[in-house]
Parts: C-alpha cells; structure tokens; sequence
C-alpha cells in the first residue's frame, strides 16, 4: 500500500487497473474508481496468514516467525494487528490519505500519527458493513468458482474457460491439525471479522441466487434444473452487463456517504 500512496498522481491515473491489500480509504487517491474485494473466512485467513509467512523466505519475519507459534502471535502487540479483525480494520476506519502520503515521502520511520490506531467497535464493524455493500463485487474465496462467475456475469465479461491459482502458500507435506483451543482463540480475537463475513456472504448468496434465476430465464429453464455447466456455458459467450444503481443512488439512503466510489459495472474487460 505504501508504494501506492508515495506514487505520482499522474503515473497511478495511466493504471486501468489496481490490486492489492489497501485500506478502503486508499480510494479517494483515485477519480471515483470503481471498487470491489474478495472477503475470506477469518480462521482460514489466520492460518494462511501465519503460514506463509513461515513459508515465505522473502519475508521479512520470516526468520522471527520460525520460533513463534500462533499463542505468540496473538500475545505481541505488533504481531497480532494482522490477525486481529483485520479485514475489518480495512474497511472500518479512516485516515489521513494525504497526510500518510507525505509521511512516507519524507521518508520518516513507520510510527505514522497520520494513521490512526484501529480498535474494533460496533460502530467500525457497521462502517465496514455498509462499506461492503456499496462495492460493485463482493466475492468470497471459499467460493472462489461462484465468485468468477458472478463477477463475469455483474460486469458482462467472457467467463475464462481455464484459471491459473497465483498466491498460493504450499500446503505442508503433513497436514498441522490446529487445536480446538488455537482455533478458539482465533475466534475470539476476530468476532467482528466473522460479522463482516457473515454479511458478505449474505450479500453474495442473494446476488448470486438472482444470477442463478435470470440465466435461467434467460435459457428457458427451470433455476432449480440449472446446472453449474448451463451457467458457465452462458457465462462463455459474449453479453451486456447486468445494471446496478450508482454509488450516489446507493448513498441517497439517508446514510453518510463515503467520497466516490463508482459501484457501476461497465462492459469489457480491463485493459
């Protein structure tokens, strides 16, 4: 995130496209950019999390985490902020965009008053939510078939017949069983996690039923007959992009609206 916030306004307007992990405020360096995540199950992105790292030589607590187990993560401050109600903090706080800008640009260390500490609260749990709602796609890496086709299918994309897995942390010639009581305290520690993915799944299942009936529709078959096959072969050929409101229309809710971000699918692929 930091390389995003420190490049030139000029350089980021030539990208069509930007992925990473960003906090939600890293938008507003952006002209009313088009928004959309994929959320994870918060005890399986705890154990990617600490296993990659252990995985990851290139890290930089690599080495460190070799001797740590998950209990010594959650007990150091510094080291459970990661995986603490992460996803969470993401979408459920704000800070000074610009002033962490220039922050970094001055090249000063990473104790940054200009990003503020994030502690969960009911109310950065309900920002988070209605944050959520307001993107343009919410997918779900469990799910992460269904996700490719609802996103192909909200956006008017040719469904890709063949996908390569990128990112991916190699499994452990054996397989670790984590304890109940580890798992419990991932649980825990990440209560408003599971509430935000909770409702996303929420999100994705209605969105995802709604596809289901109007491809149905669409081939003159029953949705309960319509088959995982029927909907990629659909999802195959070229066609419009289903219509969603617009962010300001979402926002005209009586609900604080957040500065721009373009919840409207356009057709084709990016560039």
């Amino acid at each position: 995130m930091n390389e995003l916030l420190t490049m030139p306004s000029d350089e980021l307007k030539a990208y069509d496209l930007v992925v990473g992990h960003f906090e939600f405020s890293v938008r507003t360096l952006m002209d009313n950019p088009l928004c959309m995540t994929m959320l994870r199950d918060p005890v399986q992105r705890v154990l990617s999390y600490y296993r990659f790292i252990r995985s990851a030589s290139q890290h930089a607590s690599h080495e460190r985490f070799q001797a740590l187990d998950l209990r010594d993560i959650f007990n150091d401050p510094k080291d459970s902020m990661p995986v603490r109600n992460h996803q969470t903090r993401l979408f459920g706080r704000d800070f000074n965009v610009q002033a962490r800008r220039q922050y970094l640009l001055n090249e000063q260390s990473d104790s940054d008053p200009a990003k503020p500490p994030f502690e969960a609260s009911p109310t950065s749990l309900k920002l988070a939510q209605r944050r959520i709602s307001n993107l343009s796609f919410v997918g779900l890496t469990e799910r992460f078939q269904e996700s490719l086709q609802l996103l192909c299918y909200s956006f008017g994309w040719v469904m890709p017949k063949t996908y390569e897995k990128m990112n991916v942390t190699p499994k452990p010639k054996k397989r670790a069983q984590e304890s109940e009581a580890i798992l419990t305290m991932i649980r825990n520690a990440n209560i408003d996690d599971q509430a935000l993915y909770d409702h996303a799944s929420a999100l994705f299942n209605s969105r995802y039923a709604a596809m289901r009936e109007e491809i149905a529709r669409q081939l003159s078959t029953p949705v309960q007959e319509l088959t995982d096959q029927d909907i990629n072969a659909y999802l195959f050929e070229p066609r419009e992009p289903t219509k969603k409101p617009s962010g300001q229309d979402r926002n005209a809710a009586g609900k604080a609206a957040d500065p721009p971000c373009n919840s409207s699918p356009k057709s084709g692929v990016p560039d």
